[in-house]
């Protein structure tokens, strides 16, 4: 089973964010420790842009096509481990969710089968949530 975990990120226009595991399991997997493991780190979040409407786009893979500073600000933020809590979380209380499903794809690092095969699963998933 592959969980996803669709979030709207507080930016000025909602984001949605993809997670995959790629073991095959029942869900939700029970934590391999009862210990917590919180992460400090900074995150990079779109700036409000006065009197812009759209954001403006940018190439994550060229980072010489922008300057992402000139768009963004890092905010240092706590990422909480929510294992073995994951059924607790719903996208109306907490802004994503996790869902399971299969995939009949078994090499993620194949670029032309996701593109080809795994995308289309993820879309539909999408639609049908």
């Amino acid at each position: 089973m592959l969980p996803i975990l669709r979030r709207s990120l507080h930016t000025i226009a909602p984001r949605m964010a993809l997670a995959t595991m790629t073991q095959s399991s029942y869900f939700p997997v029970p934590p391999a420790d009862t210990q917590k493991h919180h992460v400090q780190t900074k995150m990079n979040y779109f700036k409000r842009l006065e009197g812009r409407k759209e954001l403006p786009t940018l190439y994550p893979l060229r980072p010489e096509t922008h300057y992402v500073s000139q768009y963004t600000e890092s905010v240092d933020v706590t990422v909480y481990d929510i294992g073995g809590e994951e059924l607790g979380y719903n996208l109306e209380t907490h802004g994503f969710k996790i869902h399971c499903h299969g995939t009949k794809v078994t090499d993620l690092s194949d670029m032309d089968t996701v593109k080809r095969e795994y995308f289309p699963e993820v879309q539909q998933i999408l639609k049908d949530a």
